[in-house]
C-alpha cells in the first residue's frame, strides 16, 4: 500500500478528536480528565486546550465568531457615525 492510499483512508488526530467530542458523553469525559490533570499539576494549559477542543466540536466557536463579527460591525458603524 502506498503512502497516498494510506492517507486517503485515515483522518488526522485533530479531526478524529473533534468528531468524537461532538458526543456529549465523550466531551464530558475528556473535560473531566483535563480537569483532573489541571488539579494535579496546578497548570491550566491542558484544561484550556480541552475547553477549546470541546467548544470547537460543539460548534460554539462558529457562533462566537458570528457574534463577534456582528458586534465589531456595530462598533465600527458607531465610531464612524461619530466622525
Amino acid at each position: 500500500m502506498t503512502k497516498k492510499q494510506v492517507l486517503k483512508h485515515t483522518v488526522s488526530y485533530e479531526e478524529g478528536l473533534i468528531e468524537a467530542l461532538k458526543d456529549p458523553e465523550e466531551a464530558r469525559a475528556y473535560l473531566e480528565v483535563a480537569l483532573d490533570e489541571c488539579e494535579a499539576s496546578g497548570k491550566t494549559d491542558g484544561l484550556l486546550l480541552a475547553l477549546r477542543d470541546v467548544a470547537q466540536a460543539q460548534g460554539a466557536l462558529v457562533h462566537l465568531n458570528d457574534f463577534t463579527l456582528n458586534k465589531l460591525d456595530r462598533i465600527e458603524v458607531f465610531f464612524i457615525s461619530k466622525l
